[in-house]
Parts: structure tokens; C-alpha cells; sequence
């Protein structure tokens, strides 16, 4: 039989029962640090001013003048570079071409390519503070930097290391060297171009030793701000521009043809085939056009200028 016992109750204990409880309870009366974004600033190194690189070292420029560079996002002063003038080219110029005369152009391809090669893998290493200052001093968006512009430039070198001592597989039976020292000059289009600056920049083309002048309008695609920028320039104005630095370009081009008449050198015809006539450049750039022939196609043919 099953015997149901009562137990004598226990008395509670005078005073204020304390409930545990599970529940964490914030202070938000306090401030919060957070660690800096990947793409912050203060990952970035930026001197105060910086001169000129030529021959291996850092130089001041003969003008003894510098600019200002701007973030165009917040107008913060980032730096001052030092403002080169024909001299300083010409030094620079003269630097590259000793190098390429003594160094450069006698070295073999594989020791070449080992130096290219380097430079992409430094671009790498830096990527982020890359990526942060072309930002920074351009206005791009981090994201465009950081993806595209310097993982694309590190892929560009690497590639040409990669064709440097292969050149001669893929042309066989031709001797493959490097021409000699390139000039480039990369602008940042500023779609406010006035009069006065138009004039400087055709100015200082009109002065380069170049052959050939790429010509192209800033862009005014759909979700672009660039038309949001003061002042806008007309239509009419940014076309007649456009023509005067394309006319400027042919008559350059002219005269480097001329400069190099008679001279006998490699070119590389393509194969399309337009209206019984084809297309080829000279390993120095010069166009040539002559009736189509079939046994020419993506060959190189010596050709007399």
C-alpha cells in the first residue's frame, strides 16, 4: 500500500530574495572604438612633398616649383609634387637612354623579365596602400581601385615578363630586341577644362617629341557625375578641341613618317581584308597600307618606308 508522507514546510528567510538572471545589460552611455576599415586611410603613406625620380634618385626640379594634390572628395591638401619643365625631361630622358644603351639593351630576356617581374610582385605586396592613395588623389571609388586598377596593372606586368624571353618562339628565325626609351604622359580628364587650360595643354603637346597623340572625350555615360561638374564645357567647344589636338596628332605623325623615309623596317600586316587592301604597322608604329596578300597575313614583312 502506497503511503503518502507529508513534509514539514521550511521558512522562508527574512529579508530580499536575489533572482539570477541571464540577461547581459548594455551601457550605451559609452563611446565605441572600432578598428580602422582595410581601406583607411591611415594605412596609407603619404610624404609631405615628393621631387622628382630620375636616374635612380630622387631629385629637385630645376623650376624649384610645386602643386598642390587635392582629394577631390573633401579638397584635404594630401601633397605637394615637385612641377618638371623641359629640363628636367630632357634629364630624365637622357637618364633612361643611357641605362637602355648600357644596361637594358644588352641584358637577356629571362634577366629583364626577372626585373618586370619584381615590380608586378611589389605592386602586390602594396596593393591596399595603392588602392588608398589612387583614392584618395583621383576620387574613383575604393572598390574600382582596389578590384580593378592595381590588380590589372600588376597583370600587365606580369604578363609582359611572361613574353620576355619567349619572343623568339613566337617569332622564329627573327631577332627580338627592345627599341628603345617611351615616354608616356597619362592625364586625369577634368571635364571644367577652360580656355586657359586648354591652351596649356595644347601647348605642352605641341612641344612633346611624340609621334602620335590618342584623342578621347571624358565620359558622359548614364550614372556618371561628370556633367554634375562646374563648368560644364558645350558640346560644340569639347568637339572643336577634340578636332584641333586630332589634327595636331596627324601632323605629328606626318613628320615622324618623314624623319624615318627610306629607312627599311619590320612590319606586321594584319589579315582583314578591306575593299582589296591591307594594314600593317612598322615595329616603330608607321602605318602601311598595300594591296591585299593572302601569303602577308600576321606575317612580318620588311618593308621600305
Amino acid at each position: 500500500m502506497a503511503k503518502a508522507i507529508a513534509k514539514k514546510p521550511v521558512p522562508k528567510k527574512a529579508g530580499k530574495t536575489a533572482t539570477k538572471s541571464n540577461t547581459v545589460k548594455l551601457n550605451f552611455d559609452t563611446t565605441w572604438q572600432y578598428a580602422p576599415a582595410p581601406e583607411s586611410k591611415s594605412a596609407a603613406t603619404i610624404n609631405k612633398q615628393y621631387d622628382l625620380f630620375i636616374n635612380g634618385e630622387w631629385q629637385k626640379p630645376t623650376s624649384k616649383k610645386y602643386f598642390d594634390t587635392i582629394n577631390p572628395a573633401t579638397e584635404e591638401k594630401l601633397s605637394e609634387v615637385a612641377a618638371a619643365n623641359a629640363t628636367d625631361v630632357d634629364k630624365a630622358v637622357k637618364a633612361a637612354r643611357n641605362a637602355y644603351d648600357k644596361v637594358w639593351k644588352k641584358m637577356p630576356a629571362k634577366e629583364r623579365a626577372k626585373y618586370i617581374f619584381r615590380i608586378a610582385r611589389i605592386m602586390q605586396e602594396k596593393a591596399r596602400e595603392l588602392a588608398i592613395i589612387e583614392t584618395l588623389d583621383g576620387g574613383k571609388p575604393i572598390k574600382e581601385s582596389r578590384d580593378f586598377d592595381i590588380p590589372t596593372a600588376a597583370n600587365h606586368l606580369f604578363y609582359y615578363a611572361g613574353w620576355a624571353d619567349k619572343l623568339e618562339y613566337a617569332f622564329p628565325n627573327r631577332r627580338t630586341e627592345p627599341l628603345g626609351v617611351a615616354g608616356q604622359i597619362t592625364p586625369w580628364n577634368f571635364p571644367g577644362e577652360t580656355d586657359e587650360d586648354f591652351k596649356e595643354t595644347f601647348e605642352f603637346l605641341h612641344a612633346l617629341d611624340v609621334s602620335y597623340l590618342h584623342v578621347f572625350t571624358y565620359s558622359e555615360r548614364d550614372n556618371t557625375h561628370a556633367l554634375e561638374l562646374k563648368p560644364v564645357v558645350p558640346v560644340s567647344i569639347r568637339n572643336e578641341r577634340n578636332k584641333t589636338l586630332r589634327n595636331l596628332s596627324y601632323m605629328k605623325l606626318q613628320y615622324f613618317t618623314q624623319l624615318h623615309s627610306g629607312q627599311t623596317r619590320n612590319v606586321l600586316f594584319e589579315g582583314h581584308d578591306k575593299n582589296g587592301m591591307m594594314e600593317g604597322y612598322t615595329d616603330n608604329y608607321i602605318k602601311i597600307t598595300t594591296p591585299h596578300r593572302q601569303e602577308w597575313v600576321n606575317q612580318i614583312v620588311e618593308w621600305t618606308i
